[in-house]
């Protein structure tokens, strides 16, 4: 049977394909269906892709373990990017 549910675990679990499925499939059953409309939209919207990324910030921050280097690195975030 497929529910609301069960779209909702496959989705927590990671299995989109499976979840957006059982949605298409609740909706072709009730088109007004909010919740199977809203995790159908949630799952096929094209993700962001942001460009422009600093590498080296983005190394540093993901490997960042000491208070100073937190502290460096709210610095570099909080100056003025004009």
């Amino acid at each position: 049977m497929k529910t609301l549910t069960l779209a909702n675990i496959h989705e927590s679990q990671g299995y989109n394909a499976d979840a957006i499925k059982i949605y298409q499939d609740i909706l072709a059953e009730d088109p007004e269906n909010e919740a199977a409309i809203l995790g159908l939209k949630r799952l096929t919207q094209s993700r962001r892709v942001f460009t422009g990324v600093n590498q080296k910030k983005k190394y540093y921050f993901a490997r960042m373990s000491k208070k100073e280097q937190y502290i460096q690195f709210e610095r570099w975030l909080a100056q003025p990017w004009n």
